[in-house]
């Protein structure tokens, strides 16, 4: 980043999780606040709350403060078209010859990310192009959300239900498998 562009302003640096470094521009004559989320190639800007004071420095600790809590909020995932790009080439696999000659398997690529999706699931191009974007919404809300996605906090859900069955499944029937081994264990 560019520092001589703003040269009224201060730098206050912190970082939060494993994807974002956040940057503070505090000015010094009640502007806002801006706050700049920096990710390999993708640049987010958001305007925050105005700072009486650079030399304040509870006020700079609150706004840290409030950044740290925005943290836990779930990031919406929206595709824009600008960052996708999209290229069919010839399918492989079962469906004869007609999936081996016509190009309806759909590449697509996010730019900012990098991230690459393949889709060949149906012998359509248009069904195809509508389920990439899909995965590719999937992959990025597990890229950018991480624990808070919706697949992992629906895994959790699973994962939670198949403990409590485990539980009742033990509260009604015991140790029943086990105990026919411990007998044959001890007449060994």
């Amino acid at each position: 980043m560019n520092t001589s562009l703003i040269p009224a302003f201060r730098f206050v640096f912190t970082s939060f999780e494993k994807f974002f470094t956040r940057v503070h521009i505090i000015s010094k004559n009640n502007t806002p606040t801006l706050i700049l989320h920096e990710k390999s190639t993708l640049n987010y800007l958001i305007i925050g709350r105005s700072l009486s004071s650079a030399a304040n420095s509870e006020e700079t600790e609150e706004s840290n403060e409030n950044c740290s809590n925005s943290n836990n909020k779930v990031i919406e995932i929206e595709l824009n078209e600008q960052d996708l790009i999209e290229s069919f080439v010839k399918g492989s696999g079962n469906g004869g010859q007609k999936i081996n000659t016509t190009s309806n398997c759909v590449d697509l690529r996010h730019i900012p990310t990098g991230i690459r999706v393949q889709c060949q699931q149906t012998r359509s191009l248009q069904q195809n192009r509508s389920i990439a974007r899909k995965i590719m919404i999937q992959k990025l809300d597990n890229y950018f959300n991480g624990d808070l996605s919706k697949s992992a906090v629906k895994g959790d859900r699973i994962k939670k239900r198949e403990a409590k069955r485990r539980k009742r499944a033990k509260e009604k029937y015991g140790n029943k498998q086990s105990e026919p081994t411990d007998d044959t264990e001890s007449s060994s």
